[in-house]
């Protein structure tokens, strides 16, 4: 079964355990997926956040690996932690994207890279619009 880690909420929302039963269903599917990877000598590991619960699945070698670097999962669970989630001194600020700014020239270069990329990979010329 999952190893789960971290600290568990104390939050007796219905949705909440809800969800919780449902991740902890999945990962157990994932689990026994692993185990069958394992016995065709793959090395695998899956890591879950939930809640600030860190869900730990896979081979044994692959769980061990996981679990002997806690910078690795404290880095995971921050990682997945929303903008909105963080204390304001630690969302980012980011300036909007204009994807508009591509000059035509840019756009025309890139066009033809995809194509000559996919002519190359799949031989022929073919005609793009």
């Amino acid at each position: 079964m999952a190893q789960i880690l971290g600290p568990t909420t104390s939050i007796p929302d219905e949705e909440y355990l809800e969800s919780r039963m449902v991740v902890t269903f999945l990962m157990s599917g994932l689990d026994s997926m692993c185990k069958e990877l394992s016995k065709s000598k793959a090395e695998v590991v899956c890591i879950a956040v939930f809640a600030r619960n860190v869900f730990v699945v896979g081979s044994e070698r692959g769980k061990a690996f996981v679990n002997s670097r806690e910078d690795f999962k404290t880095d995971f669970m921050e990682y997945c932690v929303t903008e909105e989630d963080r204390p304001p001194e630690l969302q980012r600020i980011t300036p909007p994207v204009n994807r508009q700014t591509l000059d035509a020239e840019e756009l025309e270069a890139l066009r033809k890279s995809v194509v000559e990329f996919f002519c190359f990979s799949y031989g022929g010329y073919f005609k793009f619009f």
